[in-house]
């Protein structure tokens, strides 16, 4: 089964220091953060065995599995009661072969990437948690993109799609489902033209797109920073560095088995803020969030003593839904956070 953490690489990056590093951009650099807490965990008491990931639509919180005939389980993300069992494998109509839930939007569609079909299905939940059946609202495939590295739903005529270029790179492009023959400009990102084996050994995360479309956030995890690119102007490309890193991939291919995974599970956002999980080198192994602005600002280091492999965050309600290595669940109260910049 496809690994939904994509090792893919960060789109942008460092300025101020062209000749040594991999991208161009603005670079901030971290010594601080405005507010340091900690946040205190409570078990969620949900069937969590097996949960691959966890994500958040309208009101309704959905678990994805990939052991069981079906993929993900809903729930009523406030009541947290079980709702239904949807997504069955299979290659008929409205199942699935390859499964994963694409970044949302806030509506009550709930967009499906079947990367083995090269398929998007919109689906409307509500509608289907009624009738107990998945009510396909929309359907459309993206054959013509040759093995893409990620897929983001923009609208119905507009995805997103990040693929490798073997001559130029990681590129993105947009690209027009209801015109698949039509012409598009790529952007690159890079100063250097990596491989598909550049981005596994460089630990890339799938990246967060911004609920307007308009950007971008990417990590990476030995590069010890937060990649933020623009889609409609290169100069707001910003690199937000938490400290030191190897700084071209010559160094990383030749040291890889001595050096750090930072950042450990791919970003979340909203309109206003960017989280990521953070394994702390200097702090034995401690792992922490990193709230920042889509501007760079650094604003939270949120520390956690559950020893989190990934998570995510139901905006509706303030809540930060985190994932052990064990597949245990913990919710931590985040609203504070997300109304302080509202």
């Amino acid at each position: 089964m496809k690994y939904i953490f994509i090792f893919l690489l960060s789109i942008l990056a460092v300025a101020c220091e062209y000749d040594n590093n991999l991208f161009s951009g603005k670079l901030v650099r971290v010594d601080d953060f405005e507010k340091e807490s900690y946040l205190n965990g409570e078990m969620v008491e949900i069937d969590t065995v097996g949960t691959f990931q966890i994500d958040f639509l309208s009101s309704y919180m959905i678990t994805t599995l990939y052991k069981l005939p079906y993929f993900i389980k809903v729930y009523d993300s406030q009541k947290r009661s079980f709702l239904g069992n949807f997504a069955y494998k299979g290659n008929g109509p409205n199942e699935f072969l390859g499964f994963s839930v694409l970044n949302q939007q806030q509506d009550s569609v709930l967009w499906i990437q079947d990367y083995y079909k090269k398929e998007l299905t919109g689906i409307d939940l509500h509608k289907s948690i009624d009738e107990g059946v998945f009510a396909v609202k929309k359907n459309f495939d993206y054959e013509k993109v040759v093995d893409p590295l990620q897929v983001f739903y923009c609208n119905d005529s507009l995805l997103l799609i990040k693929n490798l270029d073997y001559e130029k790179g990681v590129q993105y492009a947009k690209f027009n489902p209801l015109r698949p023959n039509q012409e598009v400009s790529p952007i690159f990102m890079y100063n250097t033209v990596l491989s598909q084996q550049d981005l596994n050994v460089m630990m890339s995360l799938a990246d967060c797109l911004k609920p307007d479309g308009k950007m971008i956030a990417s990590l990476t995890g030995v590069l010890n920073q937060i990649d933020i690119l623009s889609l409609e102007d290169s100069t707001e490309n910003i690199s937000v560095k938490m400290g030191a890193s190897p700084s071209t991939i010559e160094y990383i291919r030749e040291n890889r088995d001595k050096l750090y995974d930072y950042y450990i599970s791919l970003p979340r956002c909203n309109d206003t803020l960017i989280f990521a999980l953070y394994r702390n080198k200097e702090k034995n192994d401690r792992l922490e969030f990193h709230v920042i602005s889509w501007t760079g600002k650094a604003l939270f280091r949120l520390f956690v003593r559950e020893d989190l492999r990934d998570f995510n965050i139901d905006w509706l309600q303030g809540k930060l839904y985190g994932i052990t290595k064990s597949d245990i669940v913990y919710v931590y109260d985040v609203n504070n956070i997300i109304n302080s910049t509202v």
